[in-house]
């Protein structure tokens, strides 16, 4: 595929998607509808493999009413990259969960990738939209390097960084 075609994925509760090698798309919107199951494969890379975007990546999260905590993981091994050439944007509707639901948004290393191999960079701006009024993002970077061009606002996130391994440290740039 190249950057002339968009990615789109329709989902209920659950997505497990890898990229095995390289994909280059002109954007990619992930639909998670009755989202409410753990998702510690949101997106898999394989050693060396990247996606590249021209334009956005659109991550759109729809809770059932019963929806408690839930993450969404997105998992690199070796060399894995993630590059988007406009925004980010995540977008979470509680749907009415209340209190009990909570979104934590995770992207990280595995366990068993080198610690500062792996890379998210965003050309354009970091965007999270709730739905309903105080709707917190719990967001949580574990790799090597993770870069934003634009602006981040993280007024509405709680934001752990944690180190990719327990001997290295993270690499993170926010401009804007």
């Amino acid at each position: 595929m190249s950057s002339d075609y968009n990615g789109i994925i329709n989902t209920e509760s659950q997505i497990f998607a890898s990229c095995a090698s390289e994909l280059s798309l002109n954007s990619l919107t992930y639909n998670i509808a009755a989202a409410k199951d753990y998702n510690n494969y949101f997106v898999s890379f394989a050693d060396n493999a990247s996606i590249t975007l021209a334009e956005d990546f659109n991550v759109n999260i729809t809770f059932t009413p019963e929806t408690g905590w839930i993450a969404q993981t997105i998992r690199m091994y070796h060399n894995g990259r993630i590059t988007v050439g406009g925004d980010f944007n995540l977008t979470l509707d509680k749907n009415g969960s209340g209190s009990n639901g909570f979104l934590e948004f995770v992207i990280r290393n595995d366990s068993a990738s080198s610690a500062l191999t792996n890379r998210f960079q965003v050309a354009g701006d970091f965007n999270y939209t709730a739905v309903e009024s105080g709707s917190r993002l719990r967001f949580t970077t574990g790799i090597g390097q993770f870069s934003v061009g634009g602006a981040m606002d993280i007024g509405n996130i709680l934001w752990t960084i944690n180190n990719p391994s327990s001997s290295e440290g993270a690499n993170i740039s926010l401009g804007g």
